[in-house]
């Protein structure tokens, strides 16, 4: 059975096994984690793992003007389509709801149907669109697609 908690130190060998097979799937270096942001995201207590006799996803967030926000959920490939992704988006409803929280935000960039299917079959409606405009190369980038935010029911 898959547990989802906070991941502690010991986990990020599992957490960059999990890097590796976005990396080989494509994922492009710079959106890859490395074990020093991994233990940043565990120190701030901002980082929960699925495991299953060794960790098969994760889900980290942050706060943005005082509001949580997910920055990346990732499940195995063969593991995905099994609730794990949805466990983890709940498992940390229920530590923001314990302190007193009431929304989470998500985003996904808005020609990513699969992510935006997900997010929508698991309860967040949409939230708005940010255009990003600028100069550097991250921005030029993130400005070839409309970002979609999400918000929690």
């Amino acid at each position: 059975m898959t547990e989802v908690r906070p991941a502690v130190t010991a986990d990020i060998v599992g957490l960059l096994a999990v890097e590796e097979e976005f990396r080989l799937a494509g994922t492009p270096e710079w959106f890859l984690m490395d074990d020093a942001w991994f233990q940043r995201k565990i120190d701030r207590d901002e980082l929960l793992i699925a495991d299953d006799d060794g960790i098969v996803g994760y889900l980290m967030w942050t706060s943005l003007w005082r509001l949580p926000w997910i920055e990346f959920a990732r499940v195995l490939a063969d593991r995905r389509r099994e609730g794990i992704g949805k466990a983890l988006v709940r498992g940390l409803e229920d530590r923001l709801r314990a302190a007193g929280g009431w929304m989470l935000l998500s985003s996904s960039t808005g020609t990513d149907e699969d992510a935006i299917a997900w997010h929508r079959a698991i309860g967040f409606k949409d939230g708005g669109r940010i255009e990003w405009k600028g100069r550097n190369a991250m921005s030029e980038l993130c400005n070839r697609e409309r970002g979609r935010s999400e918000i929690l029911r």
